[in-house]
């Protein structure tokens, strides 16, 4: 009985043997193993300078057994990894590496005859058999149709099982083809099967799958034991891939990558582009710009990480030139609130905020190892700020708690002054950390959505001086006195509000203003994307919403202080803040809201419906009816 990964019993050939082909097959025009033995990896693969910025060091010079390869089409990222992958299979340097590649007396201690002669295992990870290894993979290795397009893996090496997805080797080590797509909850267990000596994962992938195939090597004898993952960056800033991947090696707001002491001590990470690769033309250059969409640029030619929508909903072209503005850059503080003596029920949120420098607070905010706000600009005397909020699960696993609080005192330029944005924060504790902030800024205008846990929200700060109640629109209200409080998100005012952001956002850019300063704000942004879906019954349906591995929190909250600055903007108090910055005085709007009567406020008076109880019904008809009455 086979076994995916197991060796195959066979005889196998001495180093003689196998060197004895070696040299018949460069005497014969044999012509994968000449263009694998004749094959040259591009300067920057090397650690020659080029067009990107890169390390001290090359792919094909680390020794570090992690490898990324984070990359724009025709930056050659498959065949600079499936290379190196060769190489290990067969235990054969090119001359183009040869004296260069750190593994190579390893490689020959493993042949047979060598120090420690033993079979290699290796493996590479596609995202299917059916599209992925046919049309990506297998060219590489075996060719294509036409008799020019020659692969790389050396005649004598190409033994193929199609039942176990085995390539076996003339000294009985194999290769194995692994299907493990991303869209499917692959069982890591089957990844499992003794060590691996290097393990390719071709395009984006679970972290399961990556963390299972860094297991297979940790136990691999002699040196070796090698992960490499190459992909486009396309996935989104919110994936795994980007912040435990990319971030390990690269800066992110400098495109450039960190200092060896600041890298990660395991993970090499190379960024490339088609400008590296010496084939490319200026004319193939622009023939590959012209095939992207606006939005897909940055990923597909300049290896930088994206998560624009399919379908975008907001203006790209304007949000992308947005990203390496100095505004998006500017500095910044983290503000931490004690909310440990908060008293909600007497409405005591004095705001009792510390502030740490943007150096020190990074790595907690990173992390999400404590609440933490980022701050770009302190209250100010005589401004009008609101606060907007999404509230979620609270859990590690789901959405963001996000809030901004945006300073709206020019009407035509108002812009975001500070952000929280975490998972693993409770809907109390978040509640309570947006009316303590709130109370610093001055008792500002709080409006949360309303929906779901928007609901224990309000409720947990009912007593707040300065909630936000909407506009009551419906003729069919019985009580037109009942105040709503929060923002309340349904098909039509979900999709009135982002038409609004949509226009808020094109304004400012006519007149030159920026109004964000969160880079995630913007990222969530670009990936918001429209989607038509048919439901089972063939109806049309408009659904909006972030790509797949993005969030879109803070899409809500600037999209709800947007609306509220063009089409309420008579709800924003001015503030006044005493020099201690510890009292806070509001004017009259928040005054009379503190003196209504609990019963009509906040969440209270939001499940009082008002409609007449049942012993109230009978009470009005005191006769019963009978039968035969009109």
């Amino acid at each position: 009985m086979k076994h995916v990964g197991g060796l195959q019993k066979r005889d196998h050939l001495n180093i003689g043997q196998i060197f004895d082909n070696m040299a018949k097959d460069l005497q014969k025009p044999t012509p994968r193993f000449n263009a694998f033995w004749n094959y040259k990896p591009i300067p920057l693969y090397m650690g020659e300078s080029s067009f990107s910025t890169v390390s001290e060091t090359g792919y094909f010079r680390t020794k570090k057994k992690v490898r990324v390869i984070c990359a724009g089409n025709r930056s050659v990222k498959t065949w600079t990894s499936l290379l190196e992958l060769i190489m290990v299979f067969t235990g054969i340097v090119p001359p183009s590496l040869q004296g260069i590649y750190p593994w190579e007396q390893t490689l020959k201690d493993c042949l047979p005859g060598g120090k420690h002669p033993r079979a290699r295992r290796c493996r590479i990870i596609v995202q299917n058999y059916t599209t992925h290894w046919p049309t990506v993979i297998k060219p590489i290795l075996l060719g294509g149709e036409q008799s020019i397009d020659t692969g790389l893996l050396p005649e004598g090496w190409d033994e193929y099982d199609k039942e176990t997805h085995i390539f076996t080797g003339p000294d009985g080590s194999i290769l194995h083809i692994f299907s493990a797509d991303p869209r499917e909850n692959v069982d890591p267990v089957f990844l499992r099967g003794g060590q691996f000596d290097m393990t390719v994962i071709d395009e984006p992938n679970t972290q399961a799958v990556f963390e299972e195939s860094i297991a297979r090597i940790i136990a691999v004898p002699h040196g070796l034991g090698f992960v490499t993952i190459e992909y486009c960056p396309q996935d989104g800033f919110e994936s795994w891939h980007y912040k435990q991947l990319y971030k390990a090696g690269y800066n992110p707001e400098t495109y450039e990558p960190l200092p060896p002491d600041e890298a990660d001590p395991h993970i090499f990470v190379q960024v490339a582009t088609p400008m590296d690769n010496p084939s490319v033309t200026e004319e193939g250059l622009q023939a590959l710009k012209a095939t992207c969409r606006p939005w897909e640029i940055d990923a597909r030619v300049y290896g930088r990480y994206s998560a624009m929508g399919e379908n975008a909903f907001f203006p790209v072209e304007i949000l992308s030139k947005w990203q390496v503005v100095p505004d998006l850059n500017a500095p910044y503080e983290y503000a931490q609130c004690d909310v440990s003596e908060v008293d909600a029920d007497e409405a005591d949120f004095e705001p009792k905020v510390e502030f740490m420098l943007k150096t020190e607070g990074d790595k907690i905010y990173e992390k999400q190892l404590a609440p933490l706000w980022k701050v770009w600009h302190k209250p100010q005397d005589k401004k009008r700020y609101v606060l907007t909020a999404d509230c979620s699960a609270g859990r590690r696993d789901s959405d963001y708690q996000a809030s901004d609080i945006w300073d709206a005192t020019d009407y035509a330029k108002p812009f975001q002054v500070a952000q929280f944005r975490m998972q693993a924060c409770t809907i109390l504790d978040f509640a309570y950390q947006c009316a303590m902030i709130g109370t610093y800024y001055g008792e500002i205008l709080i409006a949360p959505e309303a929906n779901t846990y928007g609901e224990a929200f309000i409720q947990a700060i009912r007593n707040y001086g300065n909630m936000y109640v909407r506009a009551q629109i419906s003729s069919r209200i019985e009580n037109p006195d009942e105040k709503k409080y929060g923002w309340s998100s349904n098909i039509h005012s979900k999709l009135n509000m982002l038409e609004n952001l949509y226009e808020f956002i094109n304004k400012s850019y006519s007149i030159n203003h920026v109004p964000f300063r969160s880079i995630h704000t913007v990222n969530e942004l670009i990936s918001y994307q429209e989607k038509i879906r048919n439901d089972h019954y063939g109806a049309t349906k408009r659904e909006w919403g972030a790509k797949s591995g993005m969030h879109d929190d803070t899409v809500t909250t600037c999209g709800i202080a947007a609306w509220i600055i063009r089409k309420e903007y008579e709800k924003i108090n001015i503030v006044r803040l005493n020099k201690d910055k510890k009292k806070i005085n509001v004017d009259l709007h928040a005054q009379r809201m503190k003196q209504s009567t609990q019963e009509n406020r906040c969440y209270n008076g939001m499940l009082q419906h008002k409609k007449k109880s049942l012993i109230e019904l009978r009470r009005a008809n005191t006769y019963p009816r009978r039968r035969g009455d009109g």
